[in-house]
């Protein structure tokens, strides 16, 4: 089974408020203790104020196209058969 660590960037398919289809988007790895889940936080382009929010930097090794906001308020508790892609925190490429 992979395993994950801190500050890695997946692919996953996220749930969606509102409706029954996830929606594929960047989210950071948060927690990963080597059982079936693993703890994300979702990322978004959207400029965000709220508490919780925070830029993801450029040069902090996340391979993001635009700039981005990580949303820590916003964690979930998710399978890893949900993940689809990985950018390793360590900046290396897949």
């Amino acid at each position: 089974m992979t395993t994950y660590e801190f500050g890695d960037i997946v692919l996953v398919e996220f749930p969606q408020t509102g409706t029954e289809s996830p929606k594929r988007r960047p989210a950071l790895m948060i927690l990963d203790i080597g059982d079936r889940d693993v703890v994300l936080a979702p990322i978004t382009t959207r400029e965000r104020v709220a508490g919780g929010d925070a830029k993801i930097v450029n040069g902090s090794g996340a391979e993001l196209f635009r700039e981005s906001c990580v949303r820590l308020a916003k964690v979930a508790a998710l399978e890893k058969t949900k993940l689809h892609h990985i950018w390793p925190a360590s900046g290396a490429g897949p």
